[in-house]
């Protein structure tokens, strides 16, 4: 026993010293993102990001290799001298390095990826496969000398946790373009546009993606706290805390610090200390019997938390339907994979569950069919919201009211003047947002109609620029979506998916105040011009071209707009003026990142 027992700490200090090279690796990978993300001009595969990355690879072999020859016994074949746990690491380790070759080949023919196809690119795909293999080493380990003494190690190891929480961190990196830390999310204005509407899909688009990047975002936690969960007979101290660390503060750090992600990281990092207080005192037969319902509740604080920080540090700015409902939707995915995991064989539980899980209505529907469905869902939302809100104020003046009988009625009636309070601010809060949402779809249909009744004014002006570099320059650098980012305010900016380059490209804008704006190429000759209009809700009709003409010294960038108003509405006094006051800071922007290149 006592031979195992040192063994059990020896095998425990060689897999912590791999994971603490994996945290270097996973470090590296987070490093090398924000220079993917942050320098465009990145266009080689030999950079210090890569280098830290590789560097790191190359210490993990050399440990590893250290641990096989230690634990090799006289005459013994190399590849029995693997220790358990770490075959997986040595197939990581050779994986890495083909896809390493394949990555630089990848790169010297094809280039280097600026955007989302750097995450979904097959070679670093590959790259990431292989580093799951790696950090996973502890698990394995663990796994292996809890099957050869299952009595011996009742507690998850501290290698262990921290293998799960650097492959939690890891995911996040590969889903940062889902991940509900990096989004503006409630705090971005939305305007609901009624069914039928020209560019409603473009006005939903954002809400809808921040809605699925709180689901996945949900699984990212969940999954691997229910892996911890199983591995020991209760919840590790603080591991609601390191998940919710490493899939929020490194996206966080990699999209450089911006304000609504700091809040919303913030506000999830304490939710899930509070998660860990009330875990560390939940009884056990809960863990066993409501686990769906403990990890729906974890979920459900996890998101609240990040509202909350929302509200005080900024707003939100989504109607209650949408912020509460991606709460209890995240609740319900958490729960639902607490139920898969610790799912038993029965009877007819299959076929019972089958029946409550079928879809109904799956059948396209024509638009008037769809808009009575969706009245009939919000209304049913809205009665759900109401009950959920008089049963939770009922709840507490019941318990007002038990505290009250046992001789604390003064508590008792603060708890009640508290409550009620909080009740009739949320209900005027919510009233004010309401109108205001109705005051703007409002003004969206009277511009609307205004434009279609055909009474509009239309203004149009030009500015221009001339640089000392060749039109192809200076086209390379405007074109691109990406380039919003370092020619204007835009915190994001990319081509919309499934959308084709060129006429009919559409490029989508969100701005460092929450806002989105969706624009389609209609005319485009590169590297000459081209001509773009606006389709996200609410903007002006408008066309703006670009158009580059060749001069001696380099070219010239002319850029023109043409507006449409309706005649009750005025632009500007002077619209070349105002035109000049747009867009010279983006044509200022444009030479000094020009600038910045040469030198």
């Amino acid at each position: 026993m006592l031979e195992t027992a040192r063994n059990t700490r020896t095998d425990g200090r060689r897999d912590l010293v791999t994971e603490l090279l994996g945290l270097w690796l996973v470090l590296a990978v987070f490093l090398d993102g924000w220079a993917h993300l942050n320098l465009p001009s990145l266009e080689t595969f030999f950079t210090p990001w890569h280098a830290a990355l590789y560097s790191g690879m190359l210490a993990t072999a050399a440990w590893t290799a250290v641990v096989i020859f230690r634990n090799r016994a006289p005459g013994q074949p190399l590849v029995q001298s693997i220790p358990a746990g770490y075959r997986g690491t040595v197939v990581g380790l050779i994986l890495f390095a083909t896809a390493g070759g394949l990555d630089l080949l990848w790169h010297e023919l094809l280039g280097i990826e600026v955007s989302l196809d750097a995450l979904v690119s097959p070679t670093h795909l590959l790259l990431g496969f292989s580093l799951f293999l790696i950090l996973g080493t502890a698990v394995r380990s663990a796994r292996a000398s809890h099957s050869a003494s299952p009595g011996d190690h009742p507690a998850l190891p501290p290698a262990t946790l921290f293998a799960v929480v650097l492959m939690t961190g890891l995911g996040a990196f590969f889903l940062i373009y889902v991940s509900a830390f990096v989004r503006p999310g409630p705090t971005a204005l939305f305007v609901p546009t009624p069914v039928g509407s020209p560019g409603r899909v473009q006005a939903e688009l954002p809400v809808v993606v921040t809605l699925a990047s709180y689901l996945l975002t949900t699984l990212l936690i969940i999954a691997p706290f229910l892996f911890t969960l199983s591995a020991a007979k209760r919840p590790v101290r603080g591991v609601v805390t390191l998940l919710v660390a490493a899939a929020a503060w490194l996206p966080v750090a990699m999209l450089g610090f911006r304000t609504y992600s700091i809040a919303g990281a913030a506000g999830a990092t304490i939710a899930a200390v509070a998660a860990d207080l009330m875990l560390a005192r939940l009884p056990a037969t809960w863990l066993r019997r409501r686990l769906p319902a403990v990890t729906g509740g974890i979920a459900a604080v996890l998101w609240t938390g990040q509202l909350l920080a929302f509200a005080v540090t900024d707003a939100i700015r989504w109607p209650v339907s949408l912020w509460l409902g991606a709460v209890v939707l995240s609740a319900a995915v958490a729960a639902g994979l607490a139920l898969l995991s610790s799912w038993a064989p029965a009877g007819s539980a299959g076929s019972g569950a089958r029946g409550r899980t079928s879809p109904r209505g799956s059948r396209l529907s024509p638009p008037e069919a769809d808009a009575v469905h969706n009245d009939q869902v919000i209304t049913l939302v809205k009665v759900l919201h109401t009950i959920l809100f008089t049963a939770g104020y009922l709840a507490i003046a019941v318990v007002a009211s038990v505290i009250s009988y046992y001789g604390r009625p003064e508590l008792g009636l603060g708890i009640i003047l508290t409550a009620t309070a909080m009740l009739v601010t949320l209900l005027i809060a919510s009233a004010v947002v309401n109108r205001r949402q109705k005051r703007a779809v409002e003004s969206a249909k009277d511009a609307e109609a205004a434009a279609a009744a055909g009474h509009t004014r239309t203004y149009s002006a030009n500015v221009s620029e001339s640089y000392e570099h060749d039109a192809l320059t200076v086209w390379s650098l405007i074109r691109p979506a990406e380039s919003a980012v370092l020619l204007s305010n835009a915190q994001r900016a990319f081509t919309v998916p499934g959308t084709p380059a060129g006429v009919g490209e559409q490029q989508c804008f969100i701005g460092r105040d929450g806002s989105v704006s969706v624009i389609e190429v209609i005319g485009e000759e590169g590297p000459w011009w081209a001509t773009t209009r606006p389709i996200s809700p609410g903007e002006m009709n408008s066309r703006s071209t670009y158009r580059l003409e060749p001069t001696s010294t380099g070219c010239t960038l002319t850029l023109g707009t043409v507006i449409e108003l309706p005649a009750n509405e005025v632009l500007a006094e002077d619209p070349d003026q105002w035109w000049e006051t747009q867009m010279r800071p983006y044509l200022t922007r444009i030479k000094e990142v020009l600038a910045a290149r040469q030198t």
